[in-house]
């Protein structure tokens, strides 16, 4: 199994949030406006630590 660059690994809630962020990435990059600004976001959750 990958693990993601910089995710902080918590007891709970992490998994969650991780399906949710790829659920909401995937649903932007179906239109062209919002694919930019989810994977902006996306690279921003991923890599704070």
């Amino acid at each position: 199994m990958k693990t993601q660059t910089c995710l902080p690994a918590q007891s709970r809630g992490d998994h969650g949030d991780y399906m949710r962020a790829v659920h909401l990435l995937r649903a932007a990059a179906s239109s062209d406006v919002g694919q930019s600004d989810a994977r902006r976001q996306w690279i921003r959750a991923a890599t704070r630590c």
